[in-house]
């Protein structure tokens, strides 16, 4: 008998057409036991479901299946940092149910969404960086650019701010927001090497989760008389 229902099973989702279900977005660390959705929604029904052969196993211990109600259930912790880690753009996959009293075979497209959990990182090899920018650079067209935070985060989310500056800080931050999302110190006032030669501030960057980082930033200006002629 056993046998049997396996085989009907094979050759029932081989021949049957999919029933496409709504995209399930899901945010990573959602409580154990969530209800996803509940396929059988009468008493009196008999069903039988069950998780197709060909899921992929990783995802698939995730979620928990009732056989009888079709309740799709939260098994265990999901971080989507395990999950999807070459998904960059979204993480997104298809769960496949197989109903074997009726021979229904369900596509359920899962989307888990970044919370965010890490904080921000600088891509350098240290907290503290240097610069050097020549006394005789022009205001406003002088830039000097910082490689910008991992891509694990979305840059229109960070809040950037400058603290710890000398008097009279000739920078201001410039945070694009096109597909560049370049970032930078823009220079808005001249500079007299004899007066300031070197500046010093700190960068500060906070997600929308409140985890925070910090880069010191030191700027050495060079005198142009120090420069050999040509």
């Amino acid at each position: 008998m056993i046998l049997f229902l396996l085989i009907l099973f094979s050759l029932s989702f081989i021949y049957s057409d999919p029933i496409e279900l709504s995209d399930i977005i899901i945010h990573e660390h959602i409580p154990i036991g969530h209800l996803l959705v509940k396929f059988n929604t009468s008493i009196n029904q008999q069903n039988s479901y069950r998780f197709v052969s060909n899921n992929h196993r990783e995802i698939q211990r995730y979620f928990l299946l009732n056989s009888s109600t079709g309740e799709l259930r939260i098994a265990i912790d999901i971080d989507r940092s395990l999950i999807c880690t070459h998904r960059h753009i979204q993480c997104k996959f298809i769960l496949k149910i197989f109903e074997l009293f009726h021979e229904k075979l369900y596509h359920i497209p899962i989307i888990i969404e970044d919370i965010q959990d890490s904080r921000p990182i600088f891509p350098y090899k240290s907290s503290e960086i240097e610069f050097h920018l020549s006394e005789n650079s022009p205001i406003y067209q002088s830039k000097l650019f910082i490689q910008q935070i991992y891509n694990n985060h979305d840059q229109k989310q960070l809040k950037y701010q400058l603290k710890n500056i000398d008097k009279n800080f000739p920078f201001i931050i410039e945070i694009n927001t096109d597909l560049s999302n370049r970032l930078a110190l823009v220079l808005i006032q001249s500079l007299d090497r004899e007066t300031i030669d070197s500046y010093n501030c700190t960068l500060c960057v906070t997600d929308t989760n409140g985890h925070n980082e910090q880069l010191h930033i030191k700027i050495i200006i060079d005198d142009v008389n120090d420069q050999s002629p040509m």
